[in-house]
């Protein structure tokens, strides 16, 4: 199987923030046997999110690992974007906001209603659960490629066993389901069009 990850964030553009994600991410998916061929990184921009994904589909991979922009504030955009890329809407999950709300009142917060964006579900495709963050992960699957969607906050995201037991079940599945290792699906069609050529800058 071949893999990507495509991270996103101003700060790791600026060099403000280590991209420690990668690394990590890039390690655990190397134990099990997976390929890890390309990393890119962009802004927090829908214009380059969506050029990113569609340079990372012109490649043969299996599944792409992207992190990032799943906070509540307003550069956060990449579940909104996702979403739009994958051509799909989302429900608000109300059970999910009132366990945020309940998570922030147990240590003395009342939770701000900015918040509410990480409580909206996509139609189409899963979301997985954080125990550590209220930022949960989101799964997309288009053109026999699976997206999983993580937070940037790297105490989210790095040795979370959470994550790697998804993962890990992930790619055992997809082994089995198919002899070359891609992820045999129904896949959904998307709004979008895969260009013949990478998008120029």
């Amino acid at each position: 199987m071949k893999a990507a990850i495509l991270t996103i964030g101003d700060e790791i553009l600026s060099g403000n923030t280590i991209n420690t994600n990668s690394s990590w991410i890039s390690k655990t998916i190397d134990s099990t046997g997976c390929q890890i061929v390309c990393h890119l990184t962009v802004p927090d921009s829908k214009k380059h999110i969506n050029n990113g994904l569609d340079q990372l589909f012109l490649y043969s991979l299996d599944l792409i690992l992207c992190t990032g922009g799943l906070g509540p504030t307003k550069d956060d955009i990449t579940r909104e974007t996702l979403c739009d890329y994958f051509n799909t809407t989302s429900d608000f999950d109300r059970n999910y906001w009132n366990e945020l709300k309940a998570r922030f009142k147990s240590v003395g917060h009342v939770i701000p209603e900015s918040n509410r964006s990480q409580a909206f579900v996509p139609k189409e495709g899963k979301v997985f659960p954080n125990p550590k963050g209220s930022a949960r992960g989101l799964w997309f699957e288009q053109d026999q490629v699976t997206l999983f969607a993580l937070p940037g906050v790297p105490n989210e995201t790095l040795q979370r066993q959470e994550w790697v037991d998804v993962l890990a079940d992930h790619l055992s599945l997809s082994r089995i389901l198919s002899p070359r290792g891609r992820v045999r699906v129904a896949s959904r069609q998307s709004g979008r069009r895969v260009p013949s050529a990478p998008p120029r800058p």
